[in-house]
């Protein structure tokens, strides 16, 4: 059963904001309904599962004011095949307000170099071109772990 995107990401964003009276921010694992750990090849939309790493799509959510269609990756094509990315690429980027909505729900970047950024937390890293192209962004969230993709997007 699938929930609203929409609503899932507000959620993720507005947790780590609560942050008062004693309360430990929440970590991110994820963005809307999708989250590493949890969310299977079972639980996406459309997918083409004749490719490795599997790619699913046509789950539209609401990032920073913008429609953004995520792309999902996937171990196997499996239905219990394991999450292993989340891009999200998007044109009409306006920078400034994709970049405090990282901000928001990440904190300060670990790392900032030639128009990139890069947030190493907990259970997730995450590398933001902000812009990838004139006017368009691209955000992609994977496992801390894994070391291999984590330098490929770093050379990017």
């Amino acid at each position: 059963m699938r929930r609203a995107p929409v609503l899932a990401l507000a959620s993720l964003l507005a947790v780590p904001l609560l942050g008062g009276c004693g309360r430990k921010k929440a970590e991110i694992d994820g963005v809307g309904d999708w989250r590493f750990g949890i969310t299977t090849l079972k639980d996406a939309g459309r997918c083409e599962t004749n490719e490795q790493p599997v790619w699913c799509f046509e789950m539209p959510l609401s990032v920073a004011g913008h429609t953004v269609e995520p792309n999902l990756y996937f171990e196997s094509a499996e239905p219990e095949a394991k999450l292993v990315e989340i891009l999200l690429s998007f044109s009409g980027c306006r920078e400034a307000e994709v970049g405090k909505w990282l901000d928001d729900g990440l904190g300060a970047p670990s790392e900032e170099r030639a128009g990139r950024r890069y947030y190493a937390r907990k259970k997730v890293f995450v590398s933001a071109q902000l812009p990838a192209e004139p006017s368009r962004c691209e955000i992609s969230f994977v496992l801390p772990d894994d070391a291999e993709r984590i330098a490929k997007l770093k050379a990017k």
